[in-house]
């Protein structure tokens, strides 16, 4: 099992690349230009993800009282649980706007500089700002569920630092 002080480094991690999530996640409001970066932050998010899950699963098989204490009622209390709480509570209004955007807007394509939705058979030519607005929308349904599998990392590594478990 992990020391007190690198739960403390792991709570760290996940809350720089929580931080780092957010801005990559806020900055499709204006641009797609971190497209890139917002695929190659899954890599770290998914990483502390499975690192928590094992963790809690490993002291969970070793010291069952553990799973009581990490969902007691004083860690559930913790701001961290809050921010946790609206990050997924966004992660969901994001997912529902963003297949109901994206629903109506078919498949994309340009085709010599005009822009084009596709929806079965037809194709429907449309705006340019438009398509980046879908092309924005896209990006944030990628990022967006990423946040979550960092807030949950953040949530329990805090908890587990400051319980000392």
């Amino acid at each position: 099992m992990y020391k007190e002080k690198n739960y403390k480094l792991w709570y760290r991690m996940s809350a720089a690349l929580l931080i780092a999530a957010v801005l990559v996640h806020i900055s499709g409001y204006f641009t797609n230009m971190l497209y890139v970066l917002a695929w190659v932050l899954w890599m770290p998010v998914i990483g502390l993800f499975v690192i928590c899950f094992f963790d809690y699963y490993t002291a969970l098989r070793l010291k069952p009282a553990i799973s009581k204490r990490i969902f007691s009622r004083e860690s559930i209390k913790t701001p961290l649980f809050a921010i946790m709480c609206v990050v997924a509570a966004y992660v969901i209004f994001n997912f529902i706007y963003g297949f109901a955007m994206l629903s109506e807007a078919g498949d994309l394509q340009t085709i010599e500089g005009i822009y084009y939705s596709v929806k079965g058979d037809t194709m429907t030519e449309i705006s340019y700002e438009k398509y980046v607005s879908y092309a924005l929308t896209s990006y944030r349904l990628l990022s967006g569920h990423s946040l979550i599998f960092v807030a949950i990392p953040v949530w329990y590594f805090g908890v587990r630092a400051d319980q000392s478990i």
